[in-house]
């Protein structure tokens, strides 16, 4: 039921051209959220995953490569209602308290081509299964849901 809940969520197979160093790499869109004129997309290429983030003001997308992280999911949403729109990536990957390789999830912020560490937590219960999120309205914040084994 939560999976509805995202809003402009596109899988595309349509593969993009993204200029890194001097070579233009052929990339697949594997994931692509609009939110307030920026796009924000997961993309592979040649064994990595990016995630790039096109802001019609700026001259060139902003890549940051997430491959040491394994990301599988893409979402925007305002976690904590601050009025700026948060980055939540779904990840395979063992943390500093956890050795063991399980999804996780972890929230950025972007600002001024920055990509910043919100959260990157664990854990946030048992073994996760899957997570999503309801929206926050003006009567009750976002809630960041998480389905686990236990």
């Amino acid at each position: 039921m939560f999976k509805k809940a995202r809003l402009l969520l596109t899988i595309s197979l349509i593969g993009m051209s993204l200029l890194t160093g001097d070579a233009i790499h052929r990339q697949q869109t594997l994931m692509s959220i609009e939110r307030q004129g920026i796009r924000y997309s997961l993309v592979a290429a040649q064994g990595h995953r990016w995630l790039a983030i096109e802001d019609p003001v700026g001259s060139k997308p902003y890549t940051n490569d997430l491959t040491v992280l394994q990301p599988y999911r893409l979402d925007v949403v305002d976690v904590d209602q601050d009025g700026q729109e948060d980055i939540v990536i779904g990840v395979m990957k063992y943390t500093h308290f956890d050795a063991m390789m399980k999804p996780r999830v972890f929230v950025f912020n972007y600002h001024q081509r920055n990509l910043i560490k919100k959260w990157t937590g664990s854990a946030l219960g048992d073994a996760m299964l899957d997570f999503g999120y309801v929206p926050s309205t003006t009567e009750k914040p976002c809630l960041l849901m998480v389905i686990d084994q236990g």
